[in-house]
């Protein structure tokens, strides 16, 4: 069942200058990363900016103390051991991959970030590679990393509810962007 199998890709890592997380599978991505980077694998860390939940403003409204995901990661990656001035989150909420992407080469090019770690879920690692290779135009180069901390397993998906689910609906979004793109 290599269908599984080929949605998870993973570049040999190396020190890179900075290191991304992308947004969702909390909180096995921050792991991996601050893992990462407290190994000497990058000198910044980089949240995507996931969107808050509908009803998330209200709740701040009425005096809730609530942290949105990217707050929550951050705070995770500095209770790690990351220095609080190393962690930066993307400007604005992304609205799906694609966005991530963009947000973080922008940023990559004002800040001369020339290689950057990608640590996202095992099975979203294709489509990763795919849009930052897309996107970069060789001006930056992208490492994936898929974390230890999903669950995840390509050679045995079919057999776990929530595997299965993922598969479909990665499929579904590479198709859409190898179609009509976001």
């Amino acid at each position: 069942m290599r269908l599984a199998a080929y949605l998870s890709v993973e570049d040999r890592l190396e020190r890179a200058d900075a290191i991304f997380v992308f947004a969702g599978g909390f909180p096995a991505r921050v792991l991996a990363a601050a893992e990462l980077f407290r190994n000497g694998y990058g000198r910044v860390l980089v949240v995507d900016r996931d969107t808050v939940p509908p009803g998330f403003e209200r709740l701040r409204a009425l005096g809730v103390e609530i942290s949105t995901p990217s707050e929550m990661e951050r705070h995770v990656a500095v209770q790690l051991g990351v220095p609080g001035g190393s962690v930066e989150v993307l400007p604005r909420a992304s609205r799906n991959t694609e966005d991530g992407v963009r947000q973080l080469l922008t940023l990559a090019e004002q800040r001369n970030l020339r290689t950057i770690i990608l640590v996202s879920s095992k099975f979203h690692t294709r489509r990763i590679r795919l849009m930052f290779d897309a996107h970069s135009e060789g001006k930056a180069r992208g490492i994936v990393y898929g974390t230890p901390y999903d669950s995840f397993d390509p050679q045995d998906w079919w057999r776990r509810r929530d595997d299965v689910r993922r598969v479909v609906f990665e499929y579904q979004k590479l198709l859409n962007w190898w179609l009509v793109g976001y």
